[in-house]
């Protein structure tokens, strides 16, 4: 399909966590939808109760 949960592991100042991601994929761009947080098995997850904003990576030709 084109949606994707990722994610994402990282350390900030020494501690170490994990957030999952959602993205759509089409040919022309990549939404990621950002949720407010919420903390659920030691990791953060999208509380798919609010509502999300959206940041768009829209495709770009690449020339060699």
């Amino acid at each position: 399909g084109d949606n994707m949960e990722l994610v994402y592991s990282y350390v900030v100042e020494g501690s170490a966590n994990k957030e999952l991601e959602l993205y759509s994929f089409s040919p022309n761009e990549l939404q990621k939808n950002r949720y407010v947080l919420k903390e659920e098995n030691g990791m953060l997850v999208p509380d798919k109760t609010s509502s999300p904003s959206v940041i768009l990576y829209p495709s770009e030709t690449c020339y060699n």
